[in-house]
Protein backbone atom coordinates (compact mmCIF):
# COMPACT_ATOMS: atom_id res chain seq x y z
CA UNK A 1 0.00 0.00 0.00
CA UNK A 2 1.35 3.33 -0.45
CA UNK A 3 1.83 5.83 2.17
CA UNK A 4 0.38 8.90 2.38
CA UNK A 5 1.39 11.40 5.45
CA UNK A 6 -2.27 12.52 6.62
CA UNK A 7 -1.34 15.52 7.94
CA UNK A 8 0.80 17.05 4.96
CA UNK A 9 3.51 19.50 6.03
CA UNK A 10 1.43 22.76 6.04
CA UNK A 11 2.92 25.88 8.11
CA UNK A 12 -0.26 24.91 11.04
CA UNK A 13 1.13 21.09 11.01
CA UNK A 14 4.63 22.41 11.29
CA UNK A 15 4.06 25.32 13.95
CA UNK A 16 2.06 22.71 16.35
CA UNK A 17 5.57 20.25 15.97
CA UNK A 18 7.07 23.03 17.22
CA UNK A 19 6.08 22.61 20.09
CA UNK A 20 7.39 19.29 20.87
CA UNK A 21 10.29 18.73 23.24
CA UNK A 22 12.68 16.49 24.31
CA UNK A 23 11.21 17.02 28.03
CA UNK A 24 7.19 16.34 26.79
CA UNK A 25 7.80 13.99 24.07
CA UNK A 26 10.74 12.14 25.21
CA UNK A 27 11.03 12.38 28.84
CA UNK A 28 11.35 8.39 29.14
CA UNK A 29 14.83 8.11 27.12
CA UNK A 30 16.44 11.31 28.60
CA UNK A 31 18.13 9.02 31.99
CA UNK A 32 19.56 6.96 29.25
CA UNK A 33 21.52 9.20 27.47
CA UNK A 34 24.98 9.69 27.88
CA UNK A 35 27.01 13.18 26.63
CA UNK A 36 29.41 11.64 24.00
CA UNK A 37 26.51 8.89 22.52
CA UNK A 38 25.36 9.15 18.51
CA UNK A 39 21.86 9.20 18.06
CA UNK A 40 19.54 9.34 15.03
CA UNK A 41 16.41 11.07 15.52
CA UNK A 42 13.96 9.14 12.33
CA UNK A 43 10.97 11.52 11.18
CA UNK A 44 12.65 14.40 13.10
CA UNK A 45 9.62 17.18 11.63
CA UNK A 46 11.06 20.75 11.77
CA UNK A 47 13.57 19.45 14.68
CA UNK A 48 12.57 20.71 18.27
CA UNK A 49 13.43 17.79 19.54
CA UNK A 50 16.38 16.59 17.54
CA UNK A 51 17.53 20.07 18.96
CA UNK A 52 16.95 19.07 22.77
CA UNK A 53 18.96 16.07 22.25
CA UNK A 54 21.57 17.97 20.47
CA UNK A 55 21.99 20.49 24.13
CA UNK A 56 22.03 16.76 26.20
CA UNK A 57 24.68 15.22 23.68
CA UNK A 58 27.04 18.26 23.81
CA UNK A 59 30.24 15.76 23.53
CA UNK A 60 28.48 13.46 21.16
CA UNK A 61 26.27 13.49 17.70
CA UNK A 62 22.58 13.65 16.42
CA UNK A 63 21.47 12.76 13.18
CA UNK A 64 17.93 13.67 12.09
CA UNK A 65 16.08 12.47 8.92
CA UNK A 66 12.69 13.25 7.87
CA UNK A 67 11.19 11.94 4.36
CA UNK A 68 9.36 15.28 4.21
CA UNK A 69 11.97 18.06 2.30
CA UNK A 70 10.04 21.07 3.77
CA UNK A 71 10.32 19.36 7.16
CA UNK A 72 14.02 19.35 6.81
CA UNK A 73 14.50 22.85 5.38
CA UNK A 74 12.52 24.22 8.14
CA UNK A 75 15.00 22.40 10.89
CA UNK A 76 18.06 23.38 8.97
CA UNK A 77 16.89 26.86 9.03
CA UNK A 78 15.87 27.37 12.69
CA UNK A 79 18.77 25.13 14.54
CA UNK A 80 22.51 25.20 13.86
CA UNK A 81 24.12 23.01 16.49
CA UNK A 82 27.56 22.35 15.75
CA UNK A 83 27.04 18.72 16.60
CA UNK A 84 22.97 18.31 15.04
CA UNK A 85 22.61 17.63 11.17
CA UNK A 86 19.63 17.11 9.08
CA UNK A 87 18.75 15.43 6.06
CA UNK A 88 15.79 13.76 3.19
CA UNK A 89 15.88 10.07 4.41
CA UNK A 90 12.95 7.58 4.06
CA UNK A 91 12.61 5.01 7.81
CA UNK A 92 12.79 2.45 5.80
CA UNK A 93 16.22 3.36 3.64
CA UNK A 94 18.31 5.31 6.67
CA UNK A 95 21.52 6.12 4.80
CA UNK A 96 23.76 4.90 7.61
CA UNK A 97 26.30 2.19 7.69
CA UNK A 98 25.26 -1.07 10.12
CA UNK A 99 25.79 -0.12 14.08
CA UNK A 100 26.47 3.36 13.32
CA UNK A 101 24.41 4.73 16.15
CA UNK A 102 24.17 4.18 20.28
CA UNK A 103 20.70 5.46 19.96
CA UNK A 104 17.98 5.36 17.80
CA UNK A 105 14.92 7.22 17.87
CA UNK A 106 11.19 7.76 16.95
CA UNK A 107 8.32 9.87 18.20
CA UNK A 108 4.77 9.35 16.35
CA UNK A 109 6.11 7.67 13.49
CA UNK A 110 5.39 4.10 13.47
CA UNK A 111 1.63 5.15 13.35
CA UNK A 112 1.94 6.37 9.56
CA UNK A 113 4.15 3.14 8.29
CA UNK A 114 2.18 1.24 6.07
CA UNK A 115 5.24 -1.46 7.25
CA UNK A 116 6.33 -0.83 10.93
CA UNK A 117 8.29 -3.70 11.78
CA UNK A 118 10.32 -3.18 8.45
CA UNK A 119 11.17 0.10 9.80
CA UNK A 120 12.14 -0.94 12.73
CA UNK A 121 14.62 -3.89 11.46
CA UNK A 122 15.88 -0.98 9.59
CA UNK A 123 16.46 1.05 12.51
CA UNK A 124 17.71 -1.53 14.69
CA UNK A 125 20.34 -2.22 11.99
CA UNK A 126 21.83 1.12 12.36
CA UNK A 127 22.00 0.32 16.30
CA UNK A 128 24.97 -0.78 17.96
CA UNK A 129 25.08 -4.14 19.25
CA UNK A 130 23.27 -3.23 23.10
CA UNK A 131 22.21 0.08 21.27
CA UNK A 132 18.90 1.60 22.78
CA UNK A 133 15.72 1.74 20.47
CA UNK A 134 13.12 4.27 21.72
CA UNK A 135 10.12 4.53 19.86
CA UNK A 136 6.64 6.24 21.27
CA UNK A 137 3.25 6.26 19.54
CA UNK A 138 -0.34 6.86 20.71
CA UNK A 139 -3.54 5.19 20.37
CA UNK A 140 -6.47 7.60 18.97
CA UNK A 141 -9.16 5.60 19.58
CA UNK A 142 -7.68 5.78 23.58
CA UNK A 143 -8.04 9.69 23.27
CA UNK A 144 -10.83 11.21 25.61
CA UNK A 145 -11.53 14.78 25.94
CA UNK A 146 -14.55 16.91 28.31
CA UNK A 147 -17.10 18.11 27.87
CA UNK A 148 -18.53 15.84 24.77
CA UNK A 149 -18.29 17.76 21.71
CA UNK A 150 -19.63 16.13 18.78
CA UNK A 151 -17.05 18.51 16.69
CA UNK A 152 -14.31 16.63 18.58
CA UNK A 153 -15.90 13.29 17.62
CA UNK A 154 -16.21 13.70 14.42
CA UNK A 155 -13.24 14.74 14.22
CA UNK A 156 -11.87 11.39 15.75
CA UNK A 157 -13.58 9.69 13.35
CA UNK A 158 -12.69 10.96 10.77
CA UNK A 159 -8.90 11.16 10.77
CA UNK A 160 -8.96 7.27 11.75
CA UNK A 161 -10.26 6.88 8.40
CA UNK A 162 -7.93 9.30 6.77
CA UNK A 163 -4.77 7.93 8.44
CA UNK A 164 -6.07 4.19 7.63
CA UNK A 165 -7.04 4.69 4.19
CA UNK A 166 -3.17 6.53 3.75
CA UNK A 167 -1.87 3.28 4.85
CA UNK A 168 -1.06 4.09 7.66
CA UNK A 169 -2.39 2.71 11.27
CA UNK A 170 -3.71 5.80 14.10
CA UNK A 171 -3.86 3.00 16.80
CA UNK A 172 -0.63 1.61 16.61
CA UNK A 173 0.53 2.56 20.29
CA UNK A 174 -0.23 -0.82 21.82
CA UNK A 175 1.02 -3.22 19.39
CA UNK A 176 4.93 -1.42 19.85
CA UNK A 177 6.03 -3.83 21.89
CA UNK A 178 4.70 -6.63 19.64
CA UNK A 179 6.40 -4.94 16.75
CA UNK A 180 9.82 -4.93 18.46
CA UNK A 181 9.77 -8.47 19.50
CA UNK A 182 9.15 -9.22 15.52
CA UNK A 183 12.12 -7.24 14.49
CA UNK A 184 14.35 -9.30 16.52
CA UNK A 185 14.61 -6.75 19.52
CA UNK A 186 15.05 -7.69 22.80
CA UNK A 187 15.07 -6.82 26.60
CA UNK A 188 11.74 -4.38 25.78
CA UNK A 189 10.52 -1.52 28.24
CA UNK A 190 6.79 -0.29 28.24
CA UNK A 191 5.57 2.74 29.51
CA UNK A 192 2.85 5.41 28.68
CA UNK A 193 2.62 8.79 29.19
CA UNK A 194 0.06 11.57 28.60
CA UNK A 195 -0.03 15.06 27.10
CA UNK A 196 -2.83 16.56 29.23
CA UNK A 197 -4.62 19.80 27.94
CA UNK A 198 -6.53 21.59 29.83
CA UNK A 199 -8.38 25.22 30.20
CA UNK A 200 -6.80 25.94 33.55
CA UNK A 201 -3.37 26.85 31.92
CA UNK A 202 -4.47 27.67 28.49
CA UNK A 203 -3.48 24.47 27.33
CA UNK A 204 -6.73 23.34 25.83
CA UNK A 205 -7.54 26.84 24.35
CA UNK A 206 -3.96 26.27 22.14
CA UNK A 207 -5.07 22.99 21.25
CA UNK A 208 -7.92 23.43 20.22
CA UNK A 209 -7.49 26.84 17.94
CA UNK A 210 -4.47 24.77 16.45
CA UNK A 211 -6.91 22.08 15.49
CA UNK A 212 -9.74 24.42 14.37
CA UNK A 213 -6.86 26.00 12.05
CA UNK A 214 -5.00 22.72 10.94
CA UNK A 215 -8.65 21.18 10.02
CA UNK A 216 -8.96 23.58 7.35
CA UNK A 217 -5.36 24.54 5.97
CA UNK A 218 -3.50 21.24 6.43
CA UNK A 219 -4.08 17.90 4.59
CA UNK A 220 -6.77 16.58 7.13
CA UNK A 221 -9.58 19.02 5.29
CA UNK A 222 -8.12 17.98 1.51
CA UNK A 223 -8.52 14.77 2.29
CA UNK A 224 -11.46 14.22 3.77
CA UNK A 225 -13.20 16.18 1.14
CA UNK A 226 -10.96 13.82 -1.36
CA UNK A 227 -11.96 10.71 0.51
CA UNK A 228 -16.06 12.14 0.54
CA UNK A 229 -15.45 12.14 4.23
CA UNK A 230 -16.61 15.86 4.80
CA UNK A 231 -17.89 18.87 2.52
CA UNK A 232 -16.40 22.13 2.68
CA UNK A 233 -19.81 23.38 5.05
CA UNK A 234 -19.15 20.31 7.36
CA UNK A 235 -15.68 20.73 7.29
CA UNK A 236 -15.85 24.75 8.15
CA UNK A 237 -18.62 23.60 11.57
CA UNK A 238 -15.91 21.21 12.58
CA UNK A 239 -13.46 23.73 12.44
CA UNK A 240 -16.08 25.74 14.55
CA UNK A 241 -16.44 23.44 17.20
CA UNK A 242 -12.64 22.76 17.56
CA UNK A 243 -12.65 26.72 18.27
CA UNK A 244 -16.04 26.31 20.76
CA UNK A 245 -14.94 23.76 22.50
CA UNK A 246 -11.54 25.59 23.34
CA UNK A 247 -13.15 28.62 25.08
CA UNK A 248 -15.05 26.42 27.37
CA UNK A 249 -13.75 26.61 31.51
CA UNK A 250 -13.74 23.09 32.04
CA UNK A 251 -12.08 21.85 28.50
CA UNK A 252 -9.63 18.99 29.07
CA UNK A 253 -8.11 16.64 25.72
CA UNK A 254 -5.73 13.51 26.96
CA UNK A 255 -3.34 11.51 24.71
CA UNK A 256 -2.15 8.60 25.77
CA UNK A 257 1.29 7.78 24.20
CA UNK A 258 3.01 3.88 24.65
CA UNK A 259 6.50 3.70 24.84
CA UNK A 260 9.14 1.30 24.16
CA UNK A 261 12.96 1.15 25.43
CA UNK A 262 14.28 -1.61 23.41
CA UNK A 263 18.12 -3.21 23.21
CA UNK A 264 19.97 -4.93 20.11
CA UNK A 265 21.41 -7.99 20.82
CA UNK A 266 24.80 -9.22 19.84
CA UNK A 267 23.37 -12.05 18.35
CA UNK A 268 20.56 -9.79 16.14
CA UNK A 269 20.88 -10.32 12.17
CA UNK A 270 19.57 -7.66 10.04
Amino acid sequence: MQERYSHGHDDSVLNSYRSRSAANSAAYLLPHLQADMRLLDVGCGPGSISADFADVLAQGQVNAVDVSPESIAAAQAAYAHDNLQFQTASAYALPFVDASFDVVHAHQVLQHLAEPARALREMARVLKPNGILAVRDTAYNSMTWQPATPALQQWLDVYQAIAIHSGGNPNIGPELSRLCETAGLADIETSTSPWHYHAANGSAQWWGEMWSVRALKSDFGKLAQEQGLLTEASLQQLSHGWQAWATLPNAEFTMTHHQILARKTQTSCF
